[in-house]
């Protein structure tokens, strides 16, 4: 089938992860279908391929990355003190939780979906 006129892979595969991210944690990954995702990104099902090799791929992906991107942010002082660096980390933690909703929503109920390989 045809590429959708307009559409880019350096637009439309961000886009495909955003809108897995958003219905996974709205809908939960065992009732979201890649039909959905792809109607949702506005292009056919079949081109979510070019991008991921399956749901349990692009699941996978999504909680590489938040986990991936949660360590990179986190800014420790090992020479604080131990109850400053408590307080620190509880204010990282929320504020990140906060400005990453979906992506920690996803980490805390959806890793149980992924296969053991």
């Amino acid at each position: 089938m045809a590429r959708t006129q307009g559409s880019r892979a350096e637009i439309t595969g961000p886009l495909v992860r955003d809108a897995a991210l958003r219905l996974f944690a709205r809908h939960g990954y065992a009732a979201v279908s890649m039909r959905q995702i792809a109607a949702a990104v506005g292009v056919q099902a079949g081109a979510l391929y070019a991008y991921t090799p399956d749901k349990q791929a692009l699941l996978a992906n999504l909680l590489t990355d938040h986990m991936e991107n949660l360590l990179a942010a986190w800014k420790d002082g090992p020479d604080a003190p131990p109850l400053e660096r408590l307080e620190a980390f509880v204010r990282f933690h929320i504020a990140y939780s906060l400005d990453h909703a979906d992506a920690v929503f996803l980490s805390y109920l959806e890793l149980r979906n992924l296969s053991p390989a």
